[in-house]
């Protein structure tokens, strides 16, 4: 008795039912990546959604560091960070910011400083030592509330390497001016993670918690060209290996004989 190629096929579905499911699953994957690999390919400019989640990222390492507020070294402080770091391609942005207490600020019209990136990780440098020790911030202090224990909301001004932070088609917030005939008086600010201990960290100032606002609207970042055709050319070969790996399972189902059809096969000469 000889076995059809159909026959072959239909019997392998009937009693491999795991082997069919996994199939199909392989069918379906295989299609997905066809797809977003022209999807790629044929759209526009692509979303860094790698951005957003980054940032998110970044305003919950901020919300967990101890923060100072210092007037007593800030211009050796400044100039000491200027120095250690400098970025190809900068890029500003304004976030939201809440204080827990006011008193820090009594006397000060400017804050600069610097908030620390250790211990978070990016998504998008593939090198993480070449991650920068920290990110600029500076702002103008708004005016006070009349209980100084109060806490109060700022609008904050970060300033980072662009391939670090988001790009946002509208500010999410407007950072306060000083007036001019207001006396300038310069503050620090310096940050570290609370669970490390520095016993010099804000000896002569004030430590305050900061909570940055998590509210983060729809990047404007997009992947580079190289980056999309990375993209593309990766989801390919892997379609490619899909249905290599579909084709070698059709194949052994149609030229495997059936073990119903090998019995009835041994019986037919045993007789």
């Amino acid at each position: 008795m000889v076995s059809s190629p159909v026959q072959n096929l239909s019997d392998f579905i009937k009693n491999r039912p795991p082997v069919v499911v996994f199939l199909m699953c392989l069918v379906i994957l295989a299609v997905s990546t066809f797809y977003f690999a022209f999807e790629i390919e044929k759209d526009g400019p692509t979303i860094d959604s790698d951005k957003k989640h980054d940032w998110i990222q970044m305003l919950k390492h901020f919300n967990k560091l101890d923060t100072c507020i210092n007037t007593s070294t800030w211009s050796t402080d400044i100039n000491t960070l200027d120095n250690e770091q400098h970025f190809k391609d900068e890029l500003s942005l304004a976030t939201k910011v809440t204080f827990e207490n006011a008193q820090a600020f009594k006397s000060l019209t400017r804050l600069y400083g610097s908030l620390s990136l250790k211990e978070w990780y990016s998504t998008t440098c593939q090198d993480q030592d070449k991650l920068p020790k920290f990110v600029d911030i500076f702002f103008d202090v708004p005016p006070l509330p009349n209980d100084l224990n109060e806490s109060i909301d700022v609008c904050v001004t970060i300033k980072g390497p662009a391939e670090l932070l988001p790009f946002f088609k509208e500010s999410l917030c407007k950072p306060a001016v000083m007036n001019k005939q207001t006396k300038m008086v310069k503050g620090f600010f310096s940050s570290k993670l609370s669970k490390t201990s520095d016993p010099f960290f804000c000896k002569n100032g004030t430590i305050t918690k900061v909570k940055f606002d998590m509210t983060v609207p729809e990047v404007q970042n997009y992947l580079s060209d190289d980056v999309r055709t990375q993209i593309y050319i990766h989801l390919m070969w892997c379609s490619y290996f899909l249905v290599f790996i579909i084709f070698g399972i059709l194949v052994y189902s149609i030229v495997k004989k059936s073990d119903y059809l090998e019995r009835k096969e041994q019986s037919a000469r045993l007789l």
